[in-house]
């Protein structure tokens, strides 16, 4: 089940191996005010999820995780369209490492194109990809689809 991240999921999304950021970060972006989040559930176990800000119809991606027992599975491309299908998204925006080319194979397929860099922008040495999405994505491509084995997909709203 895809749903809305709620402050009282903190727990199950520090335990799922997204190490980039403390908790208070995660706290930050389940508490703002134009925040934008939602996770991928096998049952009561969060294995995924997207964070980010939308405002005026433009959504800053922040983060985006599959917990690791649970990838090459089809549920990331499955979190991602669900997140960007929602009416108020327009555009969307993330950075990327230019080395986890699994997830810009994913991004490029969603739709989105590289729009630049940021030099050392990972832990002050990796460089990141900018990509970006103008408009709104279709439905859930054959190719996504046929992949997924678990977690039906449900409203996020």
């Amino acid at each position: 089940m895809i749903r809305r991240l709620l402050a009282s999921d903190l727990e199950a999304i520090t335990g799922i191996g997204f190490e980039a950021w403390p908790r208070r970060d995660f706290q930050f972006f389940l508490n703002h005010g134009s925040s934008y989040n939602i996770g991928l559930w096998d049952g009561k176990v969060l294995v995924g999820f997207a964070m980010g800000l939308l405002v005026r119809g433009e959504l800053d991606i922040v983060a985006v995780a599959v917990k690791e027992s649970f990838r090459q599975k089809g549920l990331g491309c499955r979190l991602m369209h669900a997140y960007l299908l929602d009416e108020r998204v327009e555009s969307a925006s993330l950075e990327v490492k230019e080395e986890n080319v699994a997830a810009i194979r994913l991004y490029l397929k969603l739709g989105f194109s590289i729009a630049g860099r940021r030099k050392k922008y990972y832990e002050g040495v990796k460089d990141a990809l900018v990509m970006s999405l103008s408009g709104r994505v279709g439905k859930l491509p054959e190719w996504c689809a046929d992949t997924i084995t678990s977690a039906p997909c449900e409203s996020t709203t």
